[in-house]
């Protein structure tokens, strides 16, 4: 081999070297950037799953509210009735 097919051969792994350095280091950030989304995503899920608790929470306290109200409607009515 001569000695110019030998630098050749040595500049191109040097290349290969580098670019093998520069994918690393991207799917080094990938996946940090891959954890960040999950870790975003696993608090969505809960911020959403205690949104819809305090709703729920909150229909139950209206629905219950309401009937309170319907049966003081209906005694109300009751008392008009007998004037």
């Amino acid at each position: 081999m001569t000695n110019e097919a030998k630098h050749h051969l040595e500049s191109q792994f040097g290349t290969l070297e580098t670019d093998a350095k520069t994918m690393s280091a991207k799917i080094d950030s990938l996946e940090a950037e891959i954890e960040k989304e999950r870790a975003l995503s696993e608090q969505s899920s809960v911020n959403t799953n205690e949104s819809k608790q305090l709703l729920e929470s909150q229909l139950i306290s209206i629905k219950a509210e309401a009937q309170m109200m319907s049966a003081k409607i209906n005694s109300l009515e009751m008392e008009l009735a007998e004037l």
